[in-house]
Formats: C-alpha cells, sequence, structure tokens
C-alpha cells in the first residue's frame, strides 16, 4: 500500500454503505431532558466474527487466545469502522469506549462522520498517546507518555450534555477535556484502526481490540 494510506496523519477515504439506522433515544425519564441511558453496541467478539463492522483495508481476524477475556480482534495494517450508525441529539451525548493492546506501531480509535468530520480520535503506541477532541471551531489534541507494558488499556470518549464538555479518559483517567460538545449528528461511526510505523506505509503492526462499547447518555 502506498504512503499516503498508511501514514499516521492519513484521513482515510471511506466507501459509501448502506447501513440500519439507529433511533434517536428520546424516550422519557432521566436527566439531560428526557434522554435515556442505553447500550447501542457492546462489543467482545465472542461471537467469534466481526459482523457488527466494515472492513475498510487489510485482513482483520478474530483472536481466540489474546483479549482482556479472549477473544479480541486483531489488527495488522487494518482498518475496521462499525456497521451501525449512532445518534447525539441536544438531548443526547454518547460515551464510546475501548481497550487496546499494541504489540507493534499504532492503534487508532477513530469517531467520525464519515467522508465529513472527524469528532475524536487517540493514536496510541505502546508508550505515547495522542489525544484529539474536535468540534466545529476546530480541533484540540494532547501527547501523553506512559510506561511500555503488554497490557490492555481502557479509552474512554465522553460526550456530556449535562455539563456541555468533551473528554478523553485512560484507564478511568481524565486526560484531555474541552468546553461545548460536538454538533448534533445522526451517523456517527466507530473506526478502529492499526497503522505502520514507518512513512512508507508498509511495516509490520499488529494490534488488539477488545470490550468496545457505545452508549446513549445525557
Amino acid at each position: 500500500m502506498g504512503a499516503g494510506r498508511w501514514s499516521v496523519a492519513v484521513s482515510f477515504a471511506v466507501v459509501s454503505v448502506v447501513a440500519c439506522n439507529f433511533p434517536t433515544h428520546h424516550g422519557g425519564g432521566g436527566g439531560g431532558g428526557g434522554c435515556q441511558s442505553q447500550t447501542l453496541l457492546n462489543e467482545d467478539f465472542s461471537s467469534g466474527t466481526l459482523g457488527n463492522w466494515f472492513t475498510r483495508a487489510g485482513a482483520p481476524v478474530v483472536s481466540t487466545t489474546v483479549g482482556e477475556s479472549p477473544p479480541s480482534a486483531q489488527l495488522s495494517n487494518a482498518f475496521l469502522q462499525s456497521a451501525i450508525k449512532f445518534q447525539t441529539s441536544a438531548n443526547c451525548g454518547l460515551r464510546i469506549s475501548g481497550a487496546i493492546r499494541i504489540d507493534t506501531a499504532f492503534a487508532l480509535i477513530r469517531v467520525v462522520v464519515p467522508n465529513v468530520t472527524r469528532v475524536a480520535q487517540i493514536t496510541a503506541t505502546d508508550s505515547t498517546v495522542h489525544y484529539i477532541l474536535c468540534q466545529a471551531s476546530g480541533c484540540n489534541s494532547q501527547l501523553e507518555s506512559y510506561i511500555a507494558d503488554d497490557n490492555f488499556h481502557l479509552y474512554e470518549y465522553d460526550e456530556v450534555t449535562d455539563s456541555a464538555t468533551q473528554r478523553w479518559s485512560r484507564d478511568g483517567v481524565v486526560v484531555l477535556q474541552i468546553g461545548g460538545r460536538f454538533d448534533t449528528h445522526d451517523s456517527l461511526r466507530v473506526n478502529l484502526i492499526a497503522l505502520p510505523a514507518d512513512s512508507a506505509g508498509i511495516g509490520p503492526s499488529r494490534s488488539y481490540f477488545d470490550n468496545i462499547t457505545v452508549i446513549a447518555r445525557p
């Protein structure tokens, strides 16, 4: 694959697909003007398939031996996108979380409106994580360093309507937070990506993703 496709800064081209529409969550009760907390995706790959995901690049597989509790999704120079579209509204935000173990190179979780905009992203190596939060006016970012290990680490993106904030956390610790929630959308998707580290885009990369959840929340 060419350098443009696998560069860390690349904006992946996304092919339009038909996917199920997820209903807006304005049901009675709860905070945020009637928003109900509801789990929209709870993916632990225990089905043994990648049926909840579109493969955009590479040949991702389900690993039966690795996981916070195996199995998990193993990506090597690969790109998965959630098959389900998620909605936000004036009353309902989202909590999106996923656990990552990095063996080689880069792993990314992206929240995007395909072909339109990036909402949030982490780009992680075994010892650094670049956190990004975006609004219509632009993006804020923060780079953090960590001690390298072979463990899974949990990353969580929170869009909180009650306090009008967005934030990224790692293993329960808030790392980056900004005021003001992102514009409402009805076609958000989650991307899981493993990228090579070399500029030519042909080097090895291998990461494992597990326990991917999406929850509607006030």
